[in-house]
Order: structure tokens, then C-alpha cells, then sequence
């Protein structure tokens, strides 16, 4: 079962889910909010991330109410969150030094063509509108040799769907995507199950990907 795109009214839906989860945590310190993530993003992007990227502009898309970009010194840092308006009324100190963009990644005209070094995408694909929408407009804006870091749980079946959680794509589906879109591979793999909101023990596993446009 892959489910790579729904309904702007399942969205919608999907969003108020994130919008209410979010709310509680509006205060949140980023750098705690990293150290209590599961260790599989530390152990497979924190080198990634800590690499330097000075004079360089990278890209975020689901930043949450953090993202992980605070991590990287880039010159200019841009997130995509579409609740980004209605959580920075609460608290006007989220991301702090970023460039916010709150709408969908599904169509992003204000980042130009092959303008970005890097684009970051951590526990977001699952939950958007149209997937391959949003890889398109990842693979136009990013430079040829721009790195791409996706963390993704996967899924096949109906009952590891939720509200917050729509969509079900596979890792054969990314690795098929990687190699038409002639994407160089430093990581590709799944491994066990990681996902923030608990529900391991319901997913077929986490992509894990690091790699280049060529």
C-alpha cells in the first residue's frame, strides 16, 4: 500500500492534529529537544549536520518548533512549516536566525532554482499533502552536488495510519525516486522502527538517507 498524496480536507485535518500537539510544547528549547529524540538521528545525522556549512544556504522543511538547522552554521537558513504564523503568535522567539516560509513544501516560489547547498527533512514526509510534489520542488531548488538528508518512517499497511499521520510510502519508493532522479547515495537504509510519537512497534521501519544531486 503506498499512500504518497491526499485530500487538501484530509490535510487540513491532519494539521489541526499537529497544531494541537505542538501547542503544549510552544516553549520548547531546542537543543533538549534533540538530546530527547531517539539516538538514531544523532547516530546517523549528527556529523552530517555539524559539518561546516559556513557561507552556505540550506533548507528545512517540517521545522517543528525548532527544526535541527540551529545545529548547522549556515550563512542563510530557511524553514518550511506550515503552522510556522499560528505558533509564533504564541512564542515570537521560534527560529531564532531562520528564514520561515508557513505554508506547504508542496510549491515553494520563494526559493529559487538550484539556490540551496543542503535540504533537511526529519519525521515530515509522513505527514504532508503530496509527497511527490514536495520531492519535486526539493530537487529544483537544489544546487547539482547539494546534499539531501531525509529521515522517514515507513509504512504499508492501513492500521499504521493515524490523523496526524496520512501517509504511507515504502522505502522502495524513495530508493526508485533516488535512482530516477540520478541522486548519488552516501546512506540509504531502514532500520528498526523510530518514530518521536511512540509508535514503533506499528511501523515497518525508519529510511534513513544521506546523499548528493548529480
Amino acid at each position: 500500500m503506498i499512500i504518497d498524496k491526499i485530500t487538501p480536507e484530509r490535510w487540513t485535518e491532519a494539521q489541526k492534529y499537529e497544531y494541537e500537539t505542538w501547542k503544549p510544547h510552544v516553549e520548547v528549547n531546542p537543543k533538549k529537544q534533540w538530546k530527547n529524540i531517539d539516538p538514531y538521528w544523532e547516530k546517523y545525522y549528527g556529523d552530517f549536520l555539524n559539518k561546516d556549512w559556513s557561507g552556505k544556504t540550506v533548507l528545512e522543511i517540517g521545522t517543528g518548533l525548532s527544526g535541527v538547522m540551529w545545529m548547522m552554521n549556515a550563512h542563510i537558513r530557511i524553514g518550511i512549516e506550515p503552522l510556522a504564523d499560528k505558533l509564533k503568535s504564541l512564542n515570537p522567539e521560534l527560529w531564532a536566525n531562520y528564514v520561515m516560509i508557513s505554508h506547504g513544501a508542496e510549491s515553494i516560489p520563494e526559493v529559487a532554482d538550484a539556490s540551496v547547498d543542503a535540504v533537511v527533512t526529519f519525521n515530515v514526509l509522513d505527514h504532508c499533502q503530496d509527497v511527490p510534489a514536495i520531492m519535486e520542488e526539493i530537487n529544483r531548488v537544489l544546487k547539482l552536488g547539494g546534499w539531501l538528508a531525509i529521515g522517514c518512517d515507513l509504512k504499508s499497511k492501513e492500521e499504521q495510519l493515524d490523523v496526524g499521520h496520512p501517509i504511507a510510502i515504502s522505502y522502495e519508493w524513495f530508493e526508485k525516486w533516488f535512482l530516477d532522479h540520478n541522486y548519488e547515495i552516501d546512506i540509504l537504509k531502514k532500520v528498526m522502527s523510530r518514530s518521536v510519537d511512540g509508535s514503533e512497534d506499528k511501523l515497518d521501519g525508519c529510511l534513513i538517507y544521506i546523499g548528493k544531486k548529480q
